[in-house]
């Protein structure tokens, strides 16, 4: 099987960074069967290459998708790299989900924002 994750918040200093790195450094390991893609944006590049090479993660075929902005990841340069060659499954590890032809599966970490959204910055809304 061919399975795609978001590297985007691999390289985030936070639980979601954390949930990332260990998520991608485990799973080629337990399951090494199957096929890795890492779909990584061009804006974080440096910065997710000296994550996975600091915590040793491998196993990824790493796909590099030009992006200007978290933005423009997400929205375009994701849901295009995903359809030029659609793992059988892809992963969004950060709330998000691309369009995409394959099914997809994303986690959703903490729900305080639908409770409390006068807590929340605007940005961080949108």
């Amino acid at each position: 099987m061919r399975i795609g994750l978001s590297f985007a918040a691999i390289a985030n200093p936070g639980g979601i960074g954390r949930y990332t790195r260990l998520l991608a450094g485990s799973i080629p390991i337990l399951f090494p069967e199957h096929t890795y893609i890492a779909y990584i944006p061009s804006f974080r590049k440096n910065d997710i290459d000296k994550i996975v090479a600091e915590e040793k993660i491998s196993g990824w075929e790493l796909i590099e998708v030009a992006s200007a902005n978290r933005w423009s990841f997400e929205t375009s340069g994701l849901p295009k790299a995903i359809n030029l060659n659609p793992p059988d499954i892809f992963h969004g590890p950060d709330y998000l989900a691309p369009k995409s032809p394959c099914p997809v599966c994303v986690t959703v970490h903490d729900l305080s924002f639908r409770l409390y959204p006068r807590g929340m910055a605007l940005k961080s809304l949108i």
